[in-house]
């Protein structure tokens, strides 16, 4: 292989390889946001959570865009395989919890 060649190849290894590394990074330090709102037997309450990578929270139901776009092909991924909807709150992963002053201002 020409020289190069060998450069281009080290190069984009090492990107590709720093671009999964951030987002595994992010997506370790995540948590489950609430997705959704609603009336439950005890008031407004939060009726299910999404997974957001730290950083990609925003209030209630969004995800920051910004964030999201670059990595949304391992987002996506990672939602279908990692962090899956049946995988909430119940089996443990850390979650935001909303307190009372803060469903209020919804």
């Amino acid at each position: 292989m020409k020289k190069k060649t060998k450069n281009a190849v080290l190069v984009s290894t090492t990107v590709a390889a720093l671009y999964f590394a951030s987002y595994l990074t992010l997506s370790l330090n995540g948590l489950y946001e609430p997705a959704d709102l609603g009336l439950g037997e005890q008031g407004l309450g939060v009726k299910s959570y999404r997974w957001s990578p730290y950083g990609f929270g925003a209030p209630v139901g969004r995800v920051r865009s910004a964030c999201l776009f670059p990595y949304y092909p391992l987002y996506f991924l990672d939602l279908r395989f990692w962090h899956t909807h049946c995988k909430t709150v119940p089996q443990g992963y850390p979650e935001r919890v909303l307190s009372r002053e803060e469903l209020e201002r919804l």
